[in-house]
């Protein structure tokens, strides 16, 4: 038997609303895999400044080195432009 367009309609809006769930699921499964590997690359930067130093680094250190980093970009981007 045929359907009407009214229970067409009700079909694929169903189908949407699976499709948006199927979609925002993986979404946030793609925003944890991302989460999981900057706390990675983050725990590794760490450990490779505390194995350069070879010693746990103060929050005082960390702050010189992330500006003496910004001062190196910003130097690099000038004789980029100049």
């Amino acid at each position: 038997m045929k359907k009407s367009v009214k229970e067409r309609i009700a079909e694929l809006q169903e189908k949407k609303q699976r499709l948006h769930e199927q979609e925002r699921s993986l979404l946030a499964r793609q925003a944890q895999e991302e989460r999981r590997e900057r706390q990675r690359r983050i725990f590794r930067l760490g450990s490779s400044l505390e194995e350069a130093l070879g010693r746990p680094f103060t929050e005082e250190e960390l702050q010189q080195m992330i500006s003496e980093i910004r001062l190196i970009r910003n130097n690099d981007e000038y004789a980029e432009e100049h």
